[in-house]
C-alpha cells in the first residue's frame, strides 16, 4: 500500500521497495548498488492531480465546500505542521483496522492500527493520524517545504466550485454566500470551456427584495446574484433562488413571460422568470428584466 502511494508522490513512477541502496566498505568505497530502476505507471499529471486531491483531505477546511460552510476533512489530524502533505485515510467495517498512508514532498509512509483478532476498535479512530503525523514531524525537522510541484503536463484554472465550469466575471464572485469562484488544476487540454449556468444576476427590489413590479420605484432597484436551481425539490441552494415579484409595491401588473411555453423556460426554481426570447434572465447574465412603464 505505502509503495502504491509512494508512485504517486514519484510523479508516477514506481520504484520497488528495498532494504538499502548500497554497501559501503571502511574507507567508504562502494561495494554494492541496490539502487531500483523507475517504471512509469501513471502519467505525471494524473499523479498530480491525485496528489492535489489527497492533499485537500488533509487541510482543515474543504476547497470544494459550499461558501461560507466550516466542514470537517477526513485527514486533517495528519497534518504534518508546516510540511505539504497528501495522504489518505481508510476504515474497514466496524473499524476493525484503521489505515492512513501519505506522503510529503520527501517521504511516503504508512499505519495501520487493529487487533491481532480482527477485533472492533473503539475509543477513537483518529489516533493513528496522529501518530504519523508525529514521526513525520520529527523526520522532517529543518526541512523546507518546496511544495508539491505541478508538472508541465498540468495548468491551473479558475472555475466556479458551484458549477464546475468558467466563471461569470463579477457574477459568480459574489454568490450571496461569498466569492464562488476558486483556481483548479487540470491536466492540459481537460480544462472547462462552457461558462457557468448556476448563477444568475437579476434586478430586484431594494425595499421587498422581489423581482420589480410596474410599481416598484426604478432608482430603488438593484442588482443582485441568485441560483438558478431546479423547479422540484429542495437543495442547500434552494433558499438562493429568484425570488417572487415584490410583494411591497404590488399593484397589478408584474413581469410576466409573453411567450409562455415556447419551450425556452429555464427551471430558475420558486418564482422564476422564464426565458422568452432573450428578452428575460440568462444564467450568468448582467441583463435586467424589462419593467413595464408605471401607469400615471
Amino acid at each position: 500500500m505505502t509503495d502504491a502511494f509512494a508512485s504517486i508522490a514519484n510523479g508516477g513512477e514506481y520504484r520497488e521497495p528495498v532494504f538499502f541502496t548500497k554497501i559501503l566498505d571502511h574507507n567508504g568505497k562502494v561495494l554494492i548498488e541496490n539502487e531500483p530502476e523507475p517504471r512509469r505507471v501513471m502519467k505525471d499529471s494524473t499523479a498530480f492531480l491525485i496528489t492535489d486531491a489527497m492533499a485537500d483531505s488533509v487541510v482543515s477546511q474543504s476547497l470544494y465546500a459550499t461558501p461560507g460552510s466550516q466542514p470537517s476533512t477526513t485527514s486533517a489530524a495528519a497534518a504534518v505542521p508546516g510540511m505539504s502533505t497528501s495522504g489518505k485515510s481508510g476504515t474497514t467495517t466496524s473499524n476493525n483496522d484503521l489505515w492512513f498512508v501519505g506522503f510529503t514532498p520527501y517521504y511516503t509512509a504508512g499505519i495501520w492500527s487493529g487487533y491481532d483478532n480482527n477485533g472492533s476498535i473503539t475509543g477513537g479512530t483518529s489516533y493513528h493520524k496522529a501518530i504519523w503525523r508525529n514521526i513525520m514531524t520529527r523526520i522532517h525537522e529543518g526541512l523546507p517545504d518546496p511544495g508539491f510541484v505541478p508538472p508541465d503536463s498540468v495548468e491551473k484554472v479558475e472555475i466556479c466550485r458551484k458549477s464546475g465550469k468558467l466563471p461569470v466575471p463579477g457574477v459568480c464572485s459574489s454568490d450571496p454566500r461569498g466569492d464562488a469562484t476558486y483556481t483548479e488544476y487540470f491536466a492540459k487540454g481537460t480544462a472547462p470551456t462552457e461558462t457557468c449556468d448556476c448563477h444568475v444576476r437579476v434586478s430586484v427590489c431594494g425595499v421587498s427584495g422581489g423581482r420589480p413590479t410596474a410599481f416598484c420605484p426604478k432608482n430603488q432597484l438593484v442588482s443582485k446574484t441568485f441560483m438558478a436551481v431546479p423547479d422540484e425539490g429542495y437543495t442547500d441552494d434552494s433558499k438562493y433562488a429568484i425570488p417572487g415579484t415584490c410583494s411591497v409595491h404590488s399593484g397589478s401588473s408584474t413581469i410576466i413571460d409573453p411567450n409562455p411555453g415556447d419551450g425556452n423556460d429555464i427551471p430558475f426554481g420558486p418564482g422564476y422568470i422564464p426565458n422568452s426570447g432573450g428578452s428575460s434572465i440568462e444564467p450568468g447574465g448582467n441583463n435586467i428584466p424589462i419593467v413595464p412603464a408605471a401607469p400615471d
